[in-house]
């Protein structure tokens, strides 16, 4: 088995507003740049998952069934599949298969596949409570860049700002990246920023 040398595009949804306020009692789109390049052995796969990790939504499935098509750049969610107020998480997958078996093990077959993976989050209604944030951990990486921890609502989005000083009211505050806690409840942020200089602080406010 030789594994391949190329790879499949980085998959990238088209309609990340469209998302970001979902009306649950009505079906909806999820839309995509096609898979170029792509051929008959190779495959996308899409999955749509709550806070707390279980998968609601999956294509293909052969148990619904639902195809998903390598060519398709769009699919249907039906009305009532996602609950309301809730937050969620939209992985969508290029696999590039570069190897199959059904001979080189007795009654076993053998699959090879580079892949590569996208994900977004997509909020029903308001996208339920975001609670208040708190940083649980801190430290500056050999690169000098500060990493910090963040613990906060599973699937919740926060903006982390950063401030060169705290000046009472005067204080300025820029946003730095979106974050995304994930299903553990944690999400680690690193600020890439080049030219900073100390001190630094930071915050995180709920999306």
């Amino acid at each position: 088995m030789t594994m391949s040398t190329g790879h499949p595009p980085i998959p990238h949804f088209t309609n990340f507003e469209a998302v970001r306020q979902v009306d649950v009692t009505q079906s909806f789109l999820l839309t995509w740049d096609p898979f170029t390049g792509a051929g008959a052995n190779d495959m996308q796969a899409l999955q749509i998952m709550d806070a707390s990790g279980d998968t609601v939504f999956m294509a293909p499935d052969l148990c619904v069934p639902r195809e998903l098509p390598v060519g398709a750049t769009s699919i249907e969610v039906p009305a009532d599949t996602l609950a309301d107020n809730q937050t969620y998480t939209v992985y969508l997958a290029f696999l590039q298969r570069f190897y199959t078996s059904t001979e080189t093990v007795t009654d076993m077959n053998g699959v090879g596949m580079v892949s590569f993976t996208t994900e977004m989050t997509l909020s029903t209604g308001s996208g339920g409570e975001t609670e208040a944030g708190e940083f649980i951990g801190y430290r500056l990486l050999p690169n000098g860049n500060p990493e910090l921890t963040l613990a906060g609502t599973p699937g919740g989005t926060y903006t982390i700002q950063r401030a060169g000083s705290l000046e009472g009211d005067s204080t300025t505050w820029s946003d730095v990246e979106m974050l995304t806690v994930d299903g553990s409840g944690t999400a680690v942020f690193e600020d890439t920023e080049p030219g900073k200089s100390m001190p630094l602080f930071y915050r995180a406010v709920a999306y």
